[in-house]
């Protein structure tokens, strides 16, 4: 219901949409700031039901309906799935609910604001399916230099800045990060994943 409103005020009035959009993000960034203990707020994603912070109710909970419906064709209870780049847990969310406590997620985020998220959407929906590693993925193990946008609130933190980015680029704030390969991650869980979403930068 909510989501059908939303839309339907987006489609009739984008200009005044667009002004309580950035509105309702000022005062809950303003309320909760970053806080991981703020109340969730139920959302609805395929018909089924997730919690999450505050600060997303302005957002779209299925900001890239693609990826979910990949997860939900793919995947089916007793899987195992990696998402590397997890973000705040959107799609963890979605995986792990379809493949079920006999199944298992692997969810991977080096930003710590982000991964601070990311575990407190884990822990809201009771998601003992999940295993989160503060990691990021590349082709070696050992330690890289990522480059954190608004402290490392965004999903566009890189380890590096494409051409004409460099003001972009001046805002970043450096933070070492661990790295490991794919193959090792499949290693130290001992899991065989059926489906991986990359989603990185840089």
């Amino acid at each position: 219901m909510i989501n059908q409103l939303n839309q339907s005020f987006r489609e009739r009035l984008p200009s005044a949409h667009q002004w309580v959009r950035k509105g309702v993000r000022w005062y809950l960034s303003d309320r909760f700031e970053r806080s991981e203990e703020a109340l969730a707020i139920p959302r609805w994603v395929a018909g089924r039901m997730r919690w999450l912070h505050p600060r997303t109710i302005a957002n779209s909970p299925d900001p890239e309906p693609f990826v979910t419906g990949t997860i939900l064709k793919e995947l089916i209870p007793g899987d195992s799935f990696v998402d590397i780049g997890a973000y705040i847990g959107l799609h963890t969310i979605t995986a792990a609910q379809v493949v079920g406590q006999s199944g298992s997620v692997v969810s991977v985020e080096p930003s710590p604001t982000n991964l601070s998220l990311l575990r407190s959407h884990v822990r809201k929906n009771a998601l003992g399916n999940v295993e989160v590693l503060d990691r990021m993925v590349s082709d070696s193990t050992g330690k890289v230099t990522l480059h954190l946008l608004n402290d490392g609130d965004s999903s566009s933190n890189s380890i590096t800045f494409d051409e004409g980015s460099e003001e972009m680029a001046k805002l970043a704030r450096p933070h070492r990060a661990e790295s490991l390969t794919l193959d090792e991650i499949a290693e130290q869980t001992g899991r065989r994943f059926k489906l991986i979403k990359i989603d990185v930068e840089g």
